[in-house]
């Protein structure tokens, strides 16, 4: 299992273009992602 931390995601579209470039990688991949509150 692999953790990627990236900082500075405050909007819907930035876990989902995330999602779908690892899954092109790894169609089997589980994602979860949390937005950064401001």
């Amino acid at each position: 299992m692999h953790h990627v931390r990236v900082p500075g995601m405050t909007c819907g579209g930035c876990p989902g273009a995330l999602t779908r470039a690892i899954q092109k990688l790894d169609q089997q991949a589980l994602i979860e992602s949390e937005l950064e509150r401001v």
